[in-house]
């Protein structure tokens, strides 16, 4: 009986909390892409640099309404995690094929 309450109680809110997850999600998945093409356009080049720049813009741009602390640690936050991916996909080498794909 408890077990299939706690069930229900986990897809009800998976219903009610997916769909604005997923919104937010994509927006950022987009502005991402977007300010990652805009960086590549105006620099030149095609490097790691424009998905950090990226990340960082992204993270302060969404986290704006919020207050300049919270878009700082966005911005932060968000082009911390895209680094420690680029350069650690770069460090590894082939064997971390994996970590390649998660920013392609």
């Amino acid at each position: 009986q408890i077990r299939r309450l706690r069930i229900n109680a986990v897809l009800n809110a998976t219903s009610r909390h997916g769909p604005n997850l997923g919104n937010q999600l994509g927006v950022i998945a987009m502005m991402f892409s977007g300010l990652e093409t805009v960086a590549s356009g105006v620099r030149g080049e095609d490097d790691m640099f424009n998905a950090i720049g990226a990340a960082s813009a992204t993270g302060v741009i969404y986290r704006m309404s919020a207050g300049p602390r919270a878009a700082t640690v966005a911005g932060v936050v968000g082009g911390g995690i895209v680094a420690a991916i680029t350069i650690g996909g770069q460090v590894l080498g082939d064997s971390a094929g994996f970590l390649k794909n998660l920013i392609i």
